[in-house]
């Protein structure tokens, strides 16, 4: 007994000791927890799982690391709320100090943080980790010594708005979208896993060095990326997270998985299986740009850099195999062994490398997908661990681009002295990574009928493809489609376009094969089929039909009504119908459209929405009291005696959140009696009269009449519903049933929440420009909206109402309109108004758009609403210029490829369509009154190169009710233009300012950076050849107060205008001053004159470099060129006799301007006086004229070879002088060996002299002109 006792006391004895170190331990894993939350923001944590399926729970609620089936261990990372989630699960942890902290001299051990200078150069291989501010230098750096090859290019801010997310795109044309495989590497998007960072910045400038270096045994692997590939390299995706809690961002010591806000940036993407925001945060500013990006570029292979391990990770990271697996899951397999494999055999040949490093046995050995893909060094990403919101699976999947990501390190965060040793562990490997990108089918599809080129075409391998791995066409029509060796059948398909399929294409590993070009024909829209409604309920329904076009026009109406409600411009074939009456009938009609080019409406189908059943409920008997008269908000309805009466003819709307007051009177036929009343509304619509419905809940009495007031509640189900007014004696009546005395009456409620227009009275209150969350409905009377801005989500007009939008007023509506009655927008010469939606409109908007300020006169315009036919527009518009008969009108388009502008006819069968420029004349200074439907969407509009005069000039306009910003078109279309005239050409119709045309490109915006395009503007832009597409899209859209192109403003520009100036003429030309300006051409900030031929009154200039014989109409140059040594050539067309006086218009300049004659030989300050010219003969062109600038007054005019161009035409093979030729001069050239290979004298009674070289080598030559006062000299090369 006393044994047992002993043993028992013994065993307690331990048992309280085991449980006393238990809970010490835990402690203390919390205590350091604690600790590193604090600092950090983050922790770094292990616990073990009972069940494997834990993870799925999991996986939800942090990121996982790291996953050991064997052991059940998880290594795990959370932020603070994260962590405090899963202390809730009581499951024990530890928190290893070798993954939360980082000793500062260990890392540091090659480059100390206190010896370092504020911004060291750097060197490479890179052996250390730079500051922000390095790294930020070195990037620009790579830009400014390889100008050529590198641009620089920020897709925007960090978080914290202190450092930029930076690329690098390396290209031998690097300045041009060329038809090339893009390929990108980004790294450390987890901010502490940042092995890869340097390695980039090392990577980077490897292949720029190798490249310049011919002889290197490397180049011609370099060679074939940089010169057939677009490089884009990010080596810090995250650079908050790297530099977290570093003041001056110059350390990594506290470097932490998460960006700014401690969110993980690999779980903040869509994800195709969990759906959007899965990790319960918004996303972030470093996840936008990401995916903005990757919107705007279509990459082929990607690769993304992590560490923590050290293996090549492929998709899917959020789904097993067993579930689904990716389609190319062999040739992500062959790639990652393949890089793997690399890195391998680099990380043990250090000792016999030169330079030699460290080797590292087990380098990119691990293996952590359980062996289901036995290849060291490579796991399928799901079978380690499952990740949703990844960045790689968001890649694969929606952007169709085969993105991998390599581990690269065990530490997260290397010694500086490692950074050598995996450097050139990886070289090679990630070289021959990229150039996977260069392998696989490829080739251009392209139009049947117009050879351009066709972006977007889905390019899938049949039976093969899913999940997002088919390819798409990028701007040039090319694709690229990397795959594992086999043979393939490909389908190339394109909405508005007959697909092709190319079978029994075979391909090797390692191998491109280029298919030849796939050429689409266009189709003629179909007429959609299969049209049918489902989910019918009482007030909505979804259409669907098949699809046959690139958009569908949606027209429906009740049955029996004459007037079709438009829904145009849908890019899905589905539509979901809301805003329909109860137990109605419905038709609908759709049509498909490709391009311009739109089928027949489909027949009609039917549908009637769902009807609510009430109960029946009626006085039996009636002869002593009825209802006379009910009142509430706009019914005030009299009746006389029924059991029951059905007045759901008789209608008001009510509004949420706002109170009234129902009134019922009754009537007694003889003696008064005691009435019980009651009146319910059926908020929910569900047909039932509920006791929270009832609005009215009176005892009996005598009284006469009564009222009971009620407030509308959240919640309520919008639209048409049902109100039972009841009035029983000697007691409360039922909602259902007979009773022997009484009445019932029915009426019918409309429930809206938002703002009411009724009775030319607001309730509660007006639209505003802060009322942009509420809903507005318009019932009845006209709203005019005068000098001021609303704001509105949805908005409803009645039949019989009216809104009129002054021309000193805008409308923005968030939702949707569906427009049942009027919509009025309303312009003069100065303003108009505009109307910006963001969702859809049903029915069609009127715009009384004013035409021209001079009757008679000549404008250029483009419908602001579109889809009217021409011969309802005309009569509508009585005012349009015609001939006395009426059959010719002077409207019409800008026809290609005559190149002359069409006259429309009365019987035209034409309608006016959006962003569709036609020139039109009025009979008065007033308006044209267009009606149609509104374009809320992007829009494109193809333009081409035909003819012979005019040939590149297409006429457009802007397609919206509003205005749009110069810029942000003139941006969007930087590449889409002729490169020598990226302008809008606008016609303001009168030349008494010096031309018809108003030109306005990149360098007037820059000056005016609110510039805007008024709605219904049209203008002319030229195409390059081969023809492009011009984009509008619903982000250009604002509001404004401005007028069109016809002038007659001011404005402060940071340019001068020189002018020319005759008794009855003017002509101007304009120079613009702008920092990084060139003396070529500057795509955006030189544009040529409309038409390229100056007229025979002209002034003009020309460039000075690279680009002669265009007449510019506006030429920018940069601020470094006002130096007194750089000439303008001024082109002056004049007919003989002509007096004129050149001058400066307009200037805010601190520089002296001279005009220069080289045959007067006379040097004029024109910022002082004008120069006087009278043309003894035709003066035509440059070589007489320059402009210099100088900062003082000059005190001897320059040289006349100083003034003299000399250029190389390599498609002449000729050498062209150009100028006036004040002595006998002589060329001589000679080539780079200093031998005299031509000598000519030059013919001083032209303008333009020419050599003809095209017996000569292409190479460096050196011209000489020789005079007898001057010799000047010019290398050239001849190619």
């Amino acid at each position: 007994m006393k044994k047992i006792t002993l043993t028992l006391v013994a065993l307690f004895v331990f048992l309280c000791h085991v449980n006393a170190q238990h809970s010490e331990s835990k402690s203390l894993e919390k205590e350091k927890a604690e600790t590193y939350l604090l600092k950090q923001g983050e922790i770094t944590f292990t616990f073990q799982i009972e069940n494997d399926n834990d993870l799925e729970r999991l996986t939800r609620n942090m990121s996982l690391i790291h996953y050991d089936p064997s052991t059940k261990t998880v290594k795990a990372w959370a932020n603070e709320a994260q962590f405090r989630s899963f202390e809730n699960t009581n499951i024990p942890y530890s928190v290893p100090k070798s993954q939360n902290e980082v000793n500062e001299a260990d890392i540091y051990d090659v480059r100390p943080l206190a010896s370092r200078s504020a911004a060291s150069t750097l060197t490479f291989p890179l052996s250390s980790y730079p500051t922000y501010a390095e790294y930020a230098q070195q990037m620009q750096d790579f830009e400014d010594d390889y100008p050529a090859l590198v641009q620089k290019i920020s897709i925007g801010t960090t978080g914290q708005g202190d450092k930029e997310l930076l690329f690098v795109k390396i290209s031998d044309n690097v300045s041009t979208d060329e038809k090339e495989p893009k390929l990108m590497f980004t790294s450390s998007m987890h901010g502490d896993e940042i092995a890869g960072y340097p390695m980039m910045l090392t990577l980077i400038d490897y292949i720029l060095t190798v490249y310049s270096n011919t002889g290197h045994p490397d180049h011609n692997r370099v060679k074939n990326l940089v010169e057939n590939t677009e490089l884009w390299i990010n080596p810090s995706a995250n650079p908050d997270g790297t530099y977290h809690n570093s003041a001056n961002n110059t350390s990594v010591v506290n470097a932490r998985r998460g960006n700014g806000n401690n969110v993980d940036l690999n779980r903040n993407y869509p994800d195709n299986v969990a759906g959007p925001h899965d990790d319960g945060n918004a996303y972030q500013t470093e996840t936008i740009a990401f995916m903005n990006f990757a919107e705007a570029h279509n990459f082929v292979i990607s690769a993304n850099f992590h560490g923590g391990t050290e293996l090549v990770n492929y998709p899917f990271d959020n789904a097993y195999v067993s579930q689904y697996e990716h389609p190319d899951g062999d040739w992500f397999e062959h790639v990652g062994v393949e890089y793997a494999t690399h890195a391998q055999t680099d990380a043990n040949s250090g000792n016999s490398s030169s330079p030699t490093y460290n080797n590292k046995a087990s380098y990119m050995t691990d293996d952590d997908d359980s062996n289901v893909f036995p290849s060291p060094g490579v796991t399928h990403g799901a079978e380690w661990y499952r990740v949703y919101g990844g960045r790689q699976d968001y890649m694969n999947f929606y952007h169709h681009c085969r993105e991998i990501t390599i581990e690269l390190s065990d530490q997260k965060i290397l010694q500086e002295s490692l950074l050598d040793d995996y450097w050139y562990y990886n070289r090679d490997a990630l070289l021959d990574y990229l150039t996977q990108g260069t392998y696989g089918f490829r080739g251009d599809v392209l139009d049947a009928n117009t050879n351009n080129p066709i972006e977007g075409v889905k390019v899938t391998v049949v039976g093969h493809d899913n999940y997002g791995s088919e390819v798409y066409t990028d701007t040039h029509g090319d694709y690229y489609r990397p795959i594992k060796a086999g043979t393939y059948n490909l389908l190339f398909e394109a909405p508005c376009y007959q697909s092709v399929t190319v079978s029994g294409q075979t391909i090797t590993d390692g191998s491109t094969v280029v298919l030849s070009d796939i050429l689409l024909t266009p189709l003629t829209p179909g007429v959609p089929t299969g049209l049918n409604a489902s989910g019918i309920s009482t007030n909505s329904a979804t259409l669907n039909w098949t699809a046959t076009g690139s958009s569908y026009d949606l027209r429906y109406r009740e049955v029996g009504n004459a007037t079709w409600i438009d829904v145009l411009d849908l890019s899905t074939n589905s539509y979901n119908l809301t805003g329909l009456s109860l137990d109605t009938e419905y038709e609908f009609e759709v049509r498909s459209t490709c391009g311009t080019s739109s089928s027949a409406y489909s027949s009609a189908v039917t549908f009637t929405t769902q009807s609510v059943t009430y109960c029946a409920a009626q006085g039996n008997d009636f002869s002593d009291e009825f209802i006379s008269r009910v009142q509430l908000n706009s019914i005030d309805n009299d009746s006389g005696a029924q059991g029951y009466s059905d007045f759901t003819n008789i209608s008001t709307t009510l509004i949420t959140g706002e109170s009234y007051t129902i009134t019922v009177t009754p009537e007694w036929t003889g003696s008064t009696y005691s009435e019980g009343y009651r009146v319910w509304i059926d908020y929910n619509k569900d047909g039932i009269f509920t006791t929270a419905e009832r609005i009215m809940n009176l005892t009996p009495s005598t009284n006469n009449p009564v009222s009971s007031t009620f407030t509308i509640p959240s919640g309520t189900v919008m639209g048409s519903t049902r109100m039972r007014v009841a009035m029983q004696y000697n007691t409360r009546p039922a909602a259902c049933g007979s009773f022997n005395y009484g009445e019932v009456e029915d009426y019918t409620i409309n429930l809206f929440d938002g703002l009411l227009y009724s009775g030319n009275v607001w309730t509660p209150n007006a639209p505003t420009d802060l009322t942009g969350s509420k809903n507005v409905l318009v019932e009845d009377g006209t709203y005019n909206v005068n000098n001021s801005d609303v704001s509105m989500n949805n908005l409803t007009v009645k039949s019989g109402s009216i809104i009129n939008v002054n021309k000193n007023s805008n409308v923005h509506v968030a939702g949707n309109i569906t427009n049942y009655g009027e919509l009025i927008l309303n312009s003069d010469s100065n303003e108009f108004s505009s109307l910006i939606v963001d969702g859809s409109v049903s029915g069609d908007v009127k715009y009384n758009r004013h035409v021209t300020s001079n009757a008679g006169g000549n404008d250029i315009i483009a419908p602001p609403v579109s889809g009217e036919s021409f011969t309802s527009f005309i009569s509508n518009n009585t005012n349009i210029l015609s001939n006395s008969g009426q059959t010719v009108y002077l409207f019409g388009p800008f026809e290609k490829p005559t190149n002359d502008y069409q006259l429309y006819s009365n019987v035209e069968s034409a309608t006016l369509d959006a962003a569709k420029g036609y020139r039109a004349a009025s009979t008065d200074d007033g308006t044209f009154t267009f009606s149609g439907g509104v374009t809320t969407g992007s829009l494109t509009v193809p333009i081409i190169k035909t003819g012979v005069e005019f040939a590149k000039w297409n006429l457009i306009g802007n397609p919206y009710t509003s205005y749009i910003k110069l810029e942000d078109f003139l941006t969007a279309n930087l590449n889409n233009l002729d490169a020598q005239s990226v302008a809008i050409y606008g016609y303001d119709a009168n030349d008494s300012d010096g031309s018809v045309w108003t030109i306005l490109n990149m360098a007037y915006s820059d000056n005016n950076p609110n510039t805007l395009i008024a709605p219904g503007q049209g203008f002319f832009v030229s195409s390059k050849n081969g023809g492009s597409n011009v984009s509008f899209t619903p982000s250009m859209r604002t509001t404004g107060t401005s007028d069109d192109f016809i002038q007659g403003r001011n404005s402060n520009l940071a340019h001068f205008i020189l002018s020319m100036t005759s008794t009855d003429k003017v002509s101007n030309t304009h120079i613009y001053f702008k920092d990084n300006a060139t003396l070529g051409l500057d795509i955006g900030y030189d544009a040529e004159l409309f038409g390229e031929t100056p007229s025979l009154y002209s002034i003009y200039s020309e460039l000075t470099e690279a680009g002669q014989d265009l007449n510019m109409a506006i030429q920018s140059i940069g601020f470094d060129d006002v130096n007194g040594s750089t000439s303008i050539p001024i082109g002056i067309n004049l007919l003989q006799g002509k007096q004129v006086s050149i001058g400066l218009q307009t200037t805010d300049l601190v520089y002296n301007v001279y005009l220069e004659d080289v045959v007067a030989n006379t040097s004029t300050l024109l910022n002082t006086s004008n120069y006087n010219l009278t043309a003894d003969t035709d003066v035509l062109g440059t070589g007489r004229f320059y402009l210099r600038f100088e900062n003082e007054t000059l005190s001897v005019a320059a040289s006349n070879l100083d003034n003299i161009l000399i250029y190389n035409n390599s498609e002449l093979k000729e050498i062209t002088i150009k100028g006036q030729l004040t002595e006998d001069t002589r060329f001589v050239l000679y080539d780079i060996q200093g031998r005299e290979i031509i000598r000519k004298d030059l013919d001083t009674h032209h303008m333009i002299n020419t050599i003809n070289v095209s017996d000569y080598s292409k190479g460096i030559y050196l011209v000489q002109l020789e005079s007898k006062s001057q010799t000047v000299s010019k290398k050239l090369i001849i190619r």
